[in-house]
């Protein structure tokens, strides 16, 4: 699973790469955004994930319902 967060974040951030050099923002400059993007996306994945783990554990527990009939 993590490796795929990795896969994603980094290609994200080779099109931020693509995107601000298209567009002649300086080399400086579209590195650090493309830090920023980068680890912004892992960021962004590892809270899905707490939520998701919080979510899971805080849920009530389904109880077997008995038939009456």
């Amino acid at each position: 699973m993590n490796k795929i967060v990795y896969l994603l974040a980094l290609a994200t951030a080779m099109i931020t790469f693509v995107l601000c050099t298209i567009q002649g923002i300086s080399v400086v400059t579209t590195l650090f955004r493309m830090a920023i993007v980068y680890i912004g996306v892992i960021f962004i994945f590892f809270i899905a994930a707490n939520l998701l783990r919080w979510s899971m554990i805080l849920a009530p527990k389904n109880k077997e319902q008995k038939d009456n009939g």
